[in-house]
């Protein structure tokens, strides 16, 4: 039987010291990776959607200061060829989430796109006067847009721009990236919401749905789509949603296979950039 090297002992007791003290940090750091499924609380709820903010504020600040570097960066390159290009494909690797930066002008005409997104409408197309556009130029301020489908046909998506300051009080242009809720927000939180028992939806203030683990539910609004309505007690949480920046509630659901009637509790806090307002809500089964 060989001899057991003392040193070879030592070093895989120093191993075993480090991992159980990474399991510890990870519990400390994320102590709802240790819920079991049948034991989601109120407080439980809380802390995910306060952790969910916070990493959905993190990663709309990247995106946002990449995108107002790049405003600042094409005043200098111009609004078209291929140092502004060049101004795109670099917001596209800083901004870590976004796809299709264009540049336009003030007539909404497309004069730059990132040579790394073929998706991008060409350079030349006329964009829709819409809330990923208008109020750019209108008001020369920077937007996080609300939900709606783009120019190039993709749906469900949001932008975020600045505009390309000009010589007199009118933008020259604007900068945007679009944001698209199916890859963004598990992009973002997977690693956090698959550790939980908690499901949860992202919602603006007027109802429609950003974002929803339950994916069939993105782009429908919560208060004129049929699939909601056959709950009146979820309705009346939605609305104070809408109405509260934060808060804690129970909604009832109704089960056609069971014919019985499901108990929900909600927690959420709000998530804003430029004036507009997403609503973060975590969902747990109340037993």
């Amino acid at each position: 039987m060989p001899e057991i090297s003392w040193k070879a002992v030592a070093w895989l007791m120093t191993v075993a010291l480090v991992l159980a003290l990474i399991a510890i940090l990870l519990l400390v750091v994320h102590p709802l990776a240790a819920v079991p499924k049948d034991r989601a609380t109120e407080n439980g709820a809380v802390l995910c959607a306060m952790d969910i903010q916070e990493k959905l504020s993190r990663a709309l600040g990247q995106v946002d200061e990449a995108v107002a570097l790049s405003s600042s960066r094409v005043v200098l390159a111009g609004l078209s060829g291929d140092e502004a290009a060049g101004v795109l494909t670099d917001l596209q690797l800083q901004s870590g989430y976004g796809i299709n930066p264009v540049i336009f002008t003030s007539d909404f005409r497309v004069t730059a796109i990132s040579p790394g997104a073929p998706g991008s409408p060409p350079v030349g197309t006329l964009l829709n006067r819409g809330p990923m556009t208008e109020p750019l130029l209108s008001r020369g301020r920077p937007i996080l847009s609300p939900a709606c489908s783009a120019t190039e046909g993709i749906p469900h998506v949001v932008a975020v721009g600045y505009p390309v300051p000009g010589r007199n009080a009118t933008p020259d242009g604007a900068v945007t990236i679009l944001l698209q809720p199916v890859t963004f927000f598990p992009a973002v939180l997977s690693p956090l919401v698959n550790r939980t028992p908690y499901a949860f939806f992202v919602m603006q203030t007027d109802g429609t749905l950003v974002y929803d683990t339950d994916t069939s539910g993105i782009g429908h609004n919560t208060f004129s789509d049929p699939r909601y309505a056959v709950s009146p007690s979820r309705s009346t949480l939605v609305a104070r949603v809408c109405a509260e920046p934060s808060g804690t509630g129970r909604y009832d659901v109704g089960t056609i296979a069971t014919n019985t009637t499901l108990r929900k509790g909600a927690a959420w806090t709000t998530v804003s950039l430029h004036g507009n307002e997403w609503r973060v809500v975590v969902i747990w089964p109340v037993t």
